[in-house]
């Protein structure tokens, strides 16, 4: 009986002292995590980062103003959980200036409340700066902009997505062991620059453990045109009505750039006026102008999407990807209009360089019965993608005529933009969104058709229920029954939580947005047919594409999509263009990396109790064995 009881201990010995039992039995790890991670341009890193091995802190709940207090008596190190509406530029510089913080964790709440006079957008006051056409002072069209977005963090940032992991931080209590405390790991791979971290990477690839330190951001963009020209055929000048609007949105935290109101307010106009101008298409391929729809990523970190557009434009290497649909020029432009934020106001918000343009906008609206202004001509155009296309512009031809349409004149209305609360909730009902982008959508539509067949009195309404569908898709719920018609079997099914539009580094087929909105441009602007497998859909030819949706229904259409990067990455790291284009990168990071982890730390006191009563036994045993070795004679005699 007492060999079997051996044998178990000893069976189990291994098991009880490997490292992933005590590991499991001293931390907990929490779950529903967002990272903050770093980023890098030309000269600069942003973002966070932890030392190798993460960070650690005794626990402190911010959840008031009157807490303020309390930190200060705290001994350091802590890691601090902060509640969503306490997190503020001024709070962070608080606890970076009392240098007791190793890591700071946010509650993100999006049904709670804010206060009515939050404000919280981490981006610049200036959007996209760095490549405006612009001369300095700058004009701070985001009037709430902190640019926290651009700054090096001192220390590792995290929000709590789960509340059940927020509750369990809140609710850990004392023991008699030990306080609290918190592990926050956030290793980066990349530091000190775009232009450093590449060169790393590329003299990595000749040694034998072969390493990437950051990755360029890229986009992928989306376009469409509507008249059948082959390549073949040369545009001519003036022909074509380019509409813009971007499908990207960012965000200080992994996975929470939901960009309700920066990106798929204007993105869902264009949509619906697409589908508008979809019903009316015999107006355009009758017409000598064409319509040209894109879609472009990458623009909340200085203009990838439109900068790598206007780029091969000006070089003349701009085509329909896919398809061989007749290039696109600048000479070939005849105006550009820009859908920017038009979800947060029933005005509308007319920006222009030309008074004729700006005009027509105007007599489309008040043919609408929508409310519309114009903006001073003295302000520069709002950051939007048509800049691009107007700082690329050659010397030698006529200006392009450009109108930015926005619920905003001289300051953005919303006071989230580029955050995480710029959810559809900010903005009001669904009902009210959709009708302000219906609204929006019906404008851009009618400017584009009159403008494309000369009939001033022609009037079109994007379609309201369209435009439901669209806000109820992209805003709230993407497993939608819109989205579901446009997979094909096998392609799985659709989250339940709204898009998260960061741009990333590496662009993967499927269910993106780019290529949801390559299937709507297509169920748009194409014509369907039946197609019960792939080989009868692909059967239409160039130029036109066939894309095959709901297993068994085939559009053909004239749109196209590609991975796009910045210009700056086609020559030579550290050349002319990193002073023109955008330069970001971000970082390599294993997901192993990305941690945090709740635990017990055994008091000061009981550490030096613990300390003092090892130390103490240890000299008394000393003292005992002495003692003993002495006497051995005494306690052991010889004839025993």
């Amino acid at each position: 009986m007492r060999w079997c009881v051996c044998v178990c201990v000893l069976s189990v010995l291994p098991w009880l002292l490997s490292s992933a039992f005590l590991s499991d039995q001293v931390y907990v790890d929490i779950k529903g995590l967002g990272a903050c991670f770093r980023r890098f341009n030309a000269t600069h890193q942003i973002g966070c980062a932890s030392p190798s091995g993460g960070s650690v802190g005794l626990l402190f709940y911010l959840n008031s103003t009157e807490r303020w207090a309390a930190l200060e008596q705290e001994r350091g190190p802590l890691i601090v959980l902060l509640e969503h509406s306490l997190f503020t530029k001024e709070a962070l510089q608080q606890l970076e200036a009392s240098h007791k913080v190793n890591g700071l964790l946010v509650a993100h709440r999006p049904s709670s409340p804010l206060p009515g006079n939050f404000s919280f957008s981490p981006d610049q006051q200036c959007p996209n700066e760095h490549v405006s056409n612009y001369p300095a002072p700058c004009h701070p069209f985001n009037s709430a902009g902190n640019g926290l977005l651009f700054r090096d963090m001192p220390f590792p940032i995290f929000t709590l997505t789960d509340e059940q992991e927020i509750q369990r931080i809140v609710n850990c209590t004392p023991g008699l062991m030990g306080r609290c405390a918190l592990l926050v790991k956030a290793e980066m791979y990349g530091a000190v620059s775009s232009e450093v971290c590449l060169r790393r990477s590329e003299l990595s690839q000749n040694s034998l453990t072969p390493a990437t330190f950051c990755d360029p951001l890229q986009g992928q963009n989306v376009w469409a045109t509507m008249q059948n020209l082959s390549q073949s055929v040369n545009r001519s000048q003036n022909s074509v009505v380019l509409l813009l609007s971007r499908t990207d949105a960012a965000s200080l935290f992994e996975g929470l750039a939901l960009g309700a109101e920066v990106a798929v307010s204007p993105m869902i106009t264009l949509l619906a006026a697409a589908e508008a101008i979809g019903k009316m298409k015999s107006v355009v391929t009758q017409s000598k102008k064409d319509v040209m729809f894109a879609f472009v990523q990458g623009e909340a970190f200085d203009a990838i999407g439109s900068s790598r557009m206007a780029w091969d434009m000006a070089r003349n290497k701009f085509s329909s990807g896919d398809n061989n649909v007749a290039k696109v020029t600048f000479e070939s432009l005849d105006m550009a209009l820009a859908v920017d934020m038009v979800g947060a106001d029933d005005r509308l918000w007319l920006h222009g360089n030309n008074l004729s343009i700006l005009h027509q906008v105007t007599m489309a609206a008040n043919l609408l019965n929508v409310s519309s202004n114009q903006s001073d001509l003295t302000l520069p155009l709002p950051p939007s993608p048509v800049l691009q296309f107007l700082r690329q512009w050659p010397s030698g031809l006529a200006s392009l005529p450009a109108v930015v349409l926005a619920d905003y004149d001289s300051h953005y209305v919303t006071k989230f933009a580029t955050s995480r609360h710029d959810l559809a909730a900010q903005l009001g009902s669904n009902q009210t969104i959709a009708k302000r982008l219906w609204q929006a959508a019906s404008v851009v539509a009618t400017t584009t058709l009159q403008r494309v067949s000369g009939n001033s009195s022609l009037k079109v309404t994007a379609d309201l229920d369209v435009v439901q569908q669209l806000v109820e898709c992209f805003m709230v719920n993407p497993n939608c029954t819109l989205l579901r018609f446009l997979l094909n079997k096998g392609e799985g099914e659709l989250s339940t939580e709204p898009f998260d539009l960061y741009v990333g580094v590496r662009q993967e087929p499927g269910k993106t947005v780019a290529e949801l909105i390559r299937r709507l441009l297509a169920v748009y602007l194409g014509q369907s047919s039946e197609a019960t497998s792939e080989p009868a859909c692909n059967k239409t030819g160039p130029p036109f594409v066939d894309v095959r949706v709901n297993t068994s229904t085939c559009f053909s259409a004239l749109v196209a999509t590609a991975v796009v990067q910045s210009p700056a990455f086609e020559g030579d790291v550290g050349d002319e263009d990193w002073n023109k284009y955008s330069t970001w990168t971000e970082s390599v990071w294993d997901a192993s990396g990305l941690q945090v982890q709740l635990f017990l730390q055994a008091y000061q006191e009981l550490d030096a109790a613990v300390f003092a009563a090892g130390t103490s036994l240890f000299f008394l045993s000393g003292i005992l064995v002495c003692l003993l070795e002495r006497r051995t004679r005494m306690l052991f005699p010889a004839e025993l």
